[in-house]
């Protein structure tokens, strides 16, 4: 029998920016795996290059060097288009800021994934219902993200990250 590639592998992955014509290396030669079901936790100091190391894992970003696997497959060599889907149908995220969109409610908020999934109006709103209920926020459900406190906000952000059933949560 042969064993599954891991669900995310990364491999010498580094990530430099040039920010006013000086290169910052943000990430540098890490490599890791991750196998389905386990639980990792990325901890450093602030400007360490956390949140490029998990822009590069959501494919929101690519390495300059190294590679990116995700179930085994080059992330790199896919089209913008299909890396957004692929981030679309298998990985959620929940961002240190929320990024709720304000001119949306959160039942809206918390549908919005299954937009890119394809998945029709109606159901998109009956999942996004068993998602804020899964969070305790049902009863907030048409509230915009300016009526909701801090906590709120997060576990909205939660739904939408869970709502698609994602294979990697960011």
């Amino acid at each position: 029998m042969t064993a599954s590639p891991p669900l995310i592998s990364l491999q010498s992955v580094s990530r430099t920016y040039r920010t006013d014509g000086v290169a910052v290396t943000a990430v540098r030669n890490v490599s890791f795996e991750i196998a389905q079901g386990e639980i990792v936790a990325v901890m450093g100091p602030s400007g360490s290059g956390k949140s490029t190391l998990m822009n590069m894992i959501g494919l929101l970003d690519l390495p300059n060097e190294g590679a990116v696997y995700l179930q085994g497959a080059d992330v790199a060599g896919l089209s913008e288009d299909r890396r957004s889907s692929l981030r679309a149908r298998s990985i959620g995220f929940v961002f240190q800021s929320y990024n709720l969109l304000a001119r949306h409610n959160a039942i809206e908020n918390v549908a919005l994934p299954l937009v890119y999934c394809g998945i029709a109006r109606k159901e998109r709103l009956a999942r996004a219902e068993q998602s804020l209920q899964s969070v305790g926020m049902l009863h907030r459900a048409h509230h915009f993200p300016r009526q909701l406190s801090g906590g709120e906000q997060q576990r909205v952000a939660i739904a939408r990250a869970l709502i698609a059933s994602p294979l990697i949560v960011l």
